[in-house]
Parts: structure tokens; C-alpha cells; sequence
């Protein structure tokens, strides 16, 4: 479990969270990232009925699946998390994003993230156990171009495979 923090916490106004992962066989639900404080924040969650990757907003314990993407278990895939002021926007191996307020998903600057579990400011629970290959950090939400860029080398780098595969989004 990695957790991302700060002295002056985590300036989510501004930033990108890339995890490039191998998921195994999904035998129960697994958190890729998350950002949870109390009963606010959003979490990627590998589904074990479905193997998909599932955005989930929680303001006031109340759950809002915002978007779900299949995942390749047994191969390299490449999840993207973006932060601005007023949006989290997410792809799974170069797909759409789905983007949502992020109000509505209670992230502030004072929450902690974390990969490979989810973490309620007190202890981590649905451990990921597939393999994380590589993350990298932005300090600003990238464009369409950085995206492509990025998309060319996780295909060079990882063999990760490129299509769109959005399920649905609202």
C-alpha cells in the first residue's frame, strides 16, 4: 500500500495519479485508489462479480458508481486519475473519461490518497493484490496531448493495449 501525503496535505486542485497494473483473477472487491475521509471521497475499485474497474463517489456514506470500465486480467493495464478544481476525471487504458464533480465525491485538500487499498483515516481494507508496475505523479490534469503521449508509452513500455472500452458514464 502506497499512501500519498504532504505536511500541507495534498493540493488536489492540480493533479494526475497514473497506476500501471496487472490485474490476477478478481476473486473479491479490490481498491486500485481511493481518497476516503469519514463518509466523503471516491475510490477505483476492481469488482470481483464483473472484473471492471468501477468509479465510486461517496458523499454522506451515500455510494454513486459514476462510471465502469472493463479490465484484462493476466495483462498490464494503465488507470488515470485527474484533479482540477472542480473535476476528477478518470480512463482505463486510454478510454473516454468519465468526469465528475468533485464536490460531489467530498474531495478536499486535506485527504489523503492511497494506492493498492482503501484507507478511512484510521485503517486500509480491500488490499489489491494483482501487481502495480510503475505510478506516476502530475502536478497539473493533463491534456489530450500529454494523454497521447502518455497512452505511447504505456503501449511501448508495458504492452498495454489501447482501445476505447467504456461500458457506460453519465
Amino acid at each position: 500500500v502506497m499512501e500519498i501525503t504532504s505536511d500541507n496535505y495534498l493540493d488536489v486542485s492540480e493533479m494526475t495519479v497514473i497506476v500501471i497494473f496487472e490485474a490476477t483473477a478478481v476473486d473479491t472487491d479490490q481498491v486500485l485508489i481511493s481518497s476516503l475521509s469519514g463518509t466523503d471521497g471516491f475510490a477505483n475499485v476492481l469488482n470481483s462479480d464483473y472484473s471492471i474497474l468501477t468509479y465510486q463517489q461517496y458523499s454522506s456514506d451515500i455510494l454513486n458508481e459514476v462510471g465502469q470500465y472493463e479490465i484484462r486480467t493476466n495483462a498490464v493495464n494503465m488507470a488515470v486519475s485527474m484533479f482540477d478544481d472542480e473535476t476528477q476525471a478518470i480512463q482505463l487504458n486510454g478510454s473516454y473519461s468519465i468526469e465528475a464533480d468533485i464536490t460531489g465525491a467530498g474531495i478536499y485538500q486535506e485527504n489523503y490518497i492511497s494506492i493498492g487499498a482503501a484507507f478511512d483515516s484510521t485503517d486500509y481494507s480491500d488490499y489489491f493484490t494483482g501487481k502495480i508496475k510503475e505510478i506516476i505523479m502530475y502536478d497539473a490534469k493533463l491534456d489530450t496531448a500529454d494523454l497521447r503521449v502518455l497512452n505511447q508509452y504505456a503501449r511501448e513500455k508495458w504492452g498495454v493495449y489501447i482501445i476505447d472500452q467504456q461500458i457506460f458514464f453519465e
